[in-house]
């Protein structure tokens, strides 16, 4: 290889070189951290909600998959990447990502100090969801943003408005079922 190619990335980064909406920001990191084995942690079949520890906590290059089933007449569902485990009053949430269907559009927000920030809404055309579709949904923590992506492509980034350093919980409910959750 020449000192100006590029090394292909780990089979798993693959989506988040492929941006599909317009605007969407080529990402890729060959940063990777596994649990101390070597090995992901999956939590198969876990019932909804579900609220679990992130093995080692969030790191750069930390990739967290959630395999998951569209219930037939969704209304939403979402995916928190909370700091602690607390309901009452509640954990601060880094990243909620909120597939509304009767909407079309994919929620993004940040609750901290029981408030919600300002709503990122997308994408407002070809909302990628349907109900009963299975699907695999990446993200990727990199050192200012999330990149998500799903089934394989690159969906959108989310710039972190707290310290991913403080993320400690993954929390999933909503109108889906969840065949696993895979901490790499």
């Amino acid at each position: 290889m020449s000192t100006n190619e590029v090394p292909n990335p780990p089979p798993y980064y693959e989506a988040f070189a492929k941006p599909v909406y317009p605007g969407a920001q080529l990402a890729y990191s060959a940063a990777t951290e596994k649990a101390e084995s070597g090995v992901p942690t999956v939590v198969s079949s876990p019932a909804l909600p579900y609220l679990g520890m992130i093995p080692n906590g969030m790191k750069i290059g930390k990739l967290i998959v959630v395999k998951l089933i569209v219930k037939p007449n969704p209304k939403r569902f979402h995916v928190n990447f909370q700091c602690g485990m607390c309901s009452n009053p509640r954990s601060d949430v880094a990243l909620h990502f909120n597939p509304r269907f009767k909407d079309k559009t994919i929620v993004l927000n940040t609750l901290r100090n029981t408030r919600w920030d300002w709503r990122e809404q997308r994408p407002k055309i070809g909302f990628p969801l349907v109900p009963n579709g299975t699907y695999e949904i990446m993200f990727l923590c990199e050192k200012d943003k999330f990149n998500v992506a799903m089934n394989g492509l690159h969906l959108f980034e989310y710039k972190h408005r707290l310290p991913f350093q403080n993320i400690s919980a993954l929390e999933i409910a909503g109108d889906c079922d969840v065949i696993e959750v895979q901490y790499n």
